[in-house]
């Protein structure tokens, strides 16, 4: 059985270091989310999708 909360990690769009994020699994197939960078404290954006089979793709883009 799959967790409800899963970290998946992410690079920053601006500093390109990796972090972790935190998905909700009950938020929906398809999901935006906003999280500050933990090293650069920039605004990024996140376009979450998560397939029939339980998989978490991710795609980021630079918050303006």
């Amino acid at each position: 059985m799959l967790s409800a909360e899963e970290d998946c990690f992410i690079n920053c769009p601006f500093c390109l270091e990796s972090i972790a994020v935190r998905i909700d699994r009950t938020g929906g197939q398809n999901q935006f989310l906003t999280y500050d960078c933990e090293v650069c404290c920039r605004p990024i954006t996140l376009q979450v999708e998560i397939n029939d089979d339980g998989n978490i793709n991710i795609m980021t883009e630079k918050e303006s």
